[in-house]
């Protein structure tokens, strides 16, 4: 438990709480010692809006934690960790300590879409009316484009060709698909030319597990248990592999009818698709006719 320390203050979460003389309490921002003060380089490959914008957003943070006695210091060290993140400090001192009446807006109608922002007038458009479409951002030419578009009736949303996620390494050792789970998965005949289609929201190697033992032990649970025990078939449980990955039950169920409907040879059984839709199962046919069309052109 936090005591209150020597300074007459104690930290909760992003303020510091402190006992004045007179005995009364205000509040200044506090940063965690942990803290590694890292936020978007100036130099970084992203759109101004977005950098203005985040000088604005932890000014307003800053001005909301502090009391009035504690605000000049808290912005001081605002802007002492942007110069850090190299950032201009004539432009800090612009944008975080002006009070007048020109002082900037902190609702600048600019609305932010996958962390990007895009600037975007509120008394002029309907936020209902508005369609937004995507531009990967590249300097030179993406604010030409968002010019040439204003006048039409939705706006650009912009994104990075190179996130952050990028530039690290995948050091977490990859989950081989014996241990998956919330998986649709098929599993193929060694006798015939029939396969079964199944889900399971544990992993393909206990749910295999599973349909060794009721082959085993002649089980007629499921379509695939009474192929094996009524035709003596061995099912091929090393050729198993996953279709879908679904964690959202009603949805893996659904992913599994689309699946067994897709086969042309299925051992599954009628009942298995009888919830799927007769508009989507025209669809996929459809879909399936034109595919093996353009495959048998190629």
């Amino acid at each position: 438990m936090e005591k209150e320390g020597e300074d007459n203050s104690l930290p909760f979460l992003d303020m510091r709480v402190c006992r004045g003389e007179d005995n009364i309490l205000r509040t200044k921002w506090y940063r965690k010692p942990m803290c590694s003060n890292r936020f978007i380089n100036y130099s970084s490959y992203h759109s101004q809006h977005m950098k203005m914008n985040l000088v604005r957003a932890l000014k307003d943070r800053v001005v909301k934690l502090s009391h009035r006695t504690h605000k000049n210091d808290s912005l001081g060290e605002l802007r002492d960790i942007l110069v850090e993140n190299s950032y201009p400090r004539h432009l800090l001192n612009k944008i975080l300590f002006n009070h007048g009446e020109n002082a900037p807006v902190y609702t600048t109608g600019e609305v932010v879409v996958s962390g990007v922002a895009v600037g975007v007038q509120n008394s002029q458009i309907n936020a209902e009316q508005v369609v937004f479409k995507s531009l990967p951002y590249i300097q030179e030419l993406t604010p030409r484009l968002i010019e040439l578009f204003r006048e039409y009736n939705f706006r650009i949303a912009l994104h990075n060709i190179k996130p952050v996620s990028r530039l690290f390494t995948k050091t977490k050792t990859p989950i081989t698909d014996a241990e998956k789970s919330n998986i649709v998965y098929k599993i193929p005949c060694n006798n015939c030319n029939l396969t079964y289609v199944g889900q399971s929201s544990r992993t393909l190697k206990c749910r295999l597990t599973n349909h060794k033992s009721d082959c085993r032990l002649l089980k007629e649970t499921s379509a695939l248990a009474q192929h094996s025990t009524l035709l003596g078939h061995n099912m091929n449980f090393d050729g198993a592999e996953i279709l879908m990955v679904e964690s959202n039950y009603n949805k893996r169920c659904f992913l599994e009818m689309v699946c067994i409907n897709n086969e042309e040879f299925s051992m599954n059984k009628r009942s298995d698709i009888e919830n799927l839709s007769n508009i989507y199962t025209y669809l996929l046919v459809k879909v399936g006719k034109r595919q093996t069309t353009y495959l048998t052109k190629q």
